[in-house]
């Protein structure tokens, strides 16, 4: 469970992108981020490092399915002490579309103690379906078709719509909407705005905005508002920094913190002068 909670973790982070009211978000052109961004986080609990994740932005695009496309991955792996206790070694790749910022294809490869699984996904945002192919240990593939709504995205596509969507309108209490698929369901998130604070991280002082995903019901979280997030109040809109409460160690919050990041866009106009 400890080196899975990252993955957890980051899933419920990119899960959390906002639309107004009751519409759902689409955002379709990049104005955030640029190609060759690297951001490497680092988990905590307490005083303790369970593992890191690493998001890296392919310097140049894809071409998949017809589609000129961004790379986006994400690699979480567990730190060599919880290696022992559960190694984690996974891998999340999508390829979205310059032109919409919808996912085309979306790639995962688990390695989660002895448990194996190879997944890729290719959507078809026209006929509104999501066609899974995976295999386990075993090399024989299956796959299977899903419906999907207008618009869906995977959980790393997310990432991009977080990026890039407009907060400035928002106001303290607003509630979203998103929809996101992974492995074999649709997801409908609602997603609070917390409003803005100021962050004190390892690199300074920050302006940011605060998000918090609602949760459902389940056996890890302590209740439905155990995770918030922080992000750059600035073009760049760049994850600083998420806390969750969990179940498994009561009355202890785990960190998900920003540890380097290199290739941002645009220079960080919300950390504070000294």
């Amino acid at each position: 469970m400890k080196g899975r909670l990252f993955i957890l973790l980051l899933f419920l982070v990119l899960l959390s992108l906002p639309s107004k009211g009751q519409q759902k978000v689409k955002v379709n052109k990049n104005t955030a981020f640029s190609l060759g961004e690297k951001i490497k986080y680092r988990l905590k609990y307490s005083f303790f490092t369970a593992g890191y994740g690493e998001l890296t932005i392919s310097p140049k695009l894809n071409y998949v399915n017809g589609k000129e496309c961004y790379k986006i991955k994400i690699e979480g792996y567990t730190a060599s002490f919880f290696d022992h206790i559960l190694r984690v070694r996974d891998s999340w790749e999508s390829y979205i579309d310059v032109s919409t910022l919808m996912p085309i294809q979306f790639r995962r490869k688990v390695e989660e103690g002895s448990y194996r699984k190879t997944e890729i996904t290719n959507f078809n945002h026209d006929e509104k379906s999501a066609r899974v192919s995976w295999k386990k240990k075993a090399p024989e593939w299956k796959s299977k078709s899903y419906e999907i709504k207008d618009p869906t995205y995977d959980i790393v596509s997310l990432y991009s719509v977080m990026r890039n969507f407009d907060y400035s309108n928002a106001k303290r209490g607003d509630k979203f909407l998103v929809n996101a698929f992974f492995e074999d369901e649709l997801y409908e998130l609602e997603v609070h705005y917390l409003g803005k604070e100021v962050l004190k991280t390892d690199f300074g002082k920050f302006n940011t905005f605060k998000l918090a995903p609602v949760l459902p019901h389940n056996s890890v979280f302590e209740d439905e508002d155990a995770v918030v997030f922080w992000a750059t109040d600035d073009r760049n809109k760049l994850l600083l920094e998420a806390k969750v409460k969990i179940k498994v160690i009561p009355g202890s919050n785990a960190k998900l913190k920003v540890e380097e990041f290199e290739g941002l866009r645009y220079p960080l106009t919300s950390k504070i002068k000294d």
